[in-house]
């Protein structure tokens, strides 16, 4: 089947349109370096839009054309990339595995880095991959962008700053082309701030960052700040998400959020938080599979937690606690499951060593 590019498909809403893919059909020649011509601008950005935009593209300009799989989440705790899981999830999305099946990936950032174009298309079954590198809110709510990402199977988000994804993302065109990508079977991924954004609670750190000392000292520390319902995932309900985990000795700090945002919601809470150099694979039923060097942890709250006051420091009855060790899986649609520890929280200190 001739395959038109993804070039002249951005062009489709010009007024020369027609004349432009006549011209254009079949063209699939690759194109390397900066997207200077390729793809998102072609849809006419504003001058706005353009300002809060850089992009960079590799690969074949021919759209790949395919019936999902997916979807499938691929959460990375950061520090290093974590090539089994980003494979798991093209193939996941494509649904074979060492098949001449290709996809395209784009690269959601907001930094101007260009690193990602050669890691992902070194995946086996990678087409294409673009960088969408954003420097604000503008062009993350043009059709331009929303028209990339909807000839994209696989949207990977980088680490860097998760304040500048919500401010930047929540409630645009990007945001609605993620959730329909996830609903036709696409697949998700972020790394470090990357993934810090896909609990449907996200400690943003718009107001700061803070430690685990800090947090169990006060769960309404002032640079405590929390973002609610962004992504929203439906394996991600009433979650959140933590990073460079027990490297950063963040498990006090998620105790903290957790129950923080419970007596909030007034419904149990639950965490996911990833080491360094691990990533959990989550499939469209929730099924979970630690990859990596280190572990994954799943933190329960208790069904009733003790009052949490501002300036006070936490005390908490309990958490219940899986340590996921590399290789072993896990049923998120399900919160009674064997295998877990207690661990309690009395005026800020934890009972014992969570990890």
């Amino acid at each position: 089947m001739q395959r038109t590019s993804k070039f002249c498909q951005k062009l489709a809403g010009s007024l020369l349109a027609g004349l432009l893919l006549a011209a254009c059909a079949g063209a699939s020649q690759p194109m390397l370096g900066p997207a200077t011509a390729g793809t998102v601008r072609a849809q006419r950005l504003t001058q706005a839009e353009a300002a809060t935009l850089k992009r960079y593209f590799v690969g074949s300009a021919a759209d790949v054309q395919l019936p999902l799989k997916g979807p499938g989440l691929l959460l990375s705790g950061g520090g290093g990339h974590v090539y089994p899981g980003l494979q798991w999830l093209i193939d996941t999305v494509r649904g074979c595995s060492n098949c001449a099946q290709t996809l395209d990936v784009v690269v959601v950032r907001a930094t101007d880095d260009t690193s990602y174009l050669e890691l992902m298309q070194a995946l086996q079954g990678v087409d294409s991959v673009e960088i969408l590198a954003f420097s604000g809110r503008a062009a993350a709510d043009s059709a331009a962008v929303a028209r990339t990402l909807a000839l994209a199977e696989v949207v990977y988000f980088a680490g860097g700053d998760q304040c500048k994804y919500v401010t930047y993302f929540k409630g645009t065109a990007l945001d609605q082309a993620l959730k329909s990508l996830y609903a036709r079977g696409g697949g998700i991924a972020g790394t470090s701030a990357g993934l810090a954004i896909q609990g449907d609670a996200v400690y943003d750190a718009c107001s700061g960052s803070v430690n685990t000392q800090q947090a169990l000292s006060d769960p309404f520390h002032p640079e405590i700040s929390f973002t609610h319902a962004f992504l929203a995932w439906p394996m991600m309900a009433d979650t959140l998400t933590d990073t460079h985990f027990a490297q950063r000795d963040r498990m006090g700090r998620l105790m903290s959020f957790l129950t923080r945002i419970q007596a909030e919601r007034k419904r149990p809470m639950r965490g996911l938080a990833v080491d360094e150099e691990t990533a959990l694979a989550v499939d469209g039923r929730g099924h979970a599979r630690v990859f990596g060097n280190h572990n994954t942890y799943i933190v329960h709250t208790e069904a009733n937690p003790s009052a949490v006051l501002p300036g006070q420091p936490l005390n908490a009855p309990g958490y219940r606690i899986w340590r996921l060790t590399p290789g072993m899986g896990f049923d998120l649609s399900r919160r009674d499951q064997p295998g877990a520890y207690r661990v309690e929280v009395r005026n800020g200190k934890l009972s014992q060593n969570p990890y």
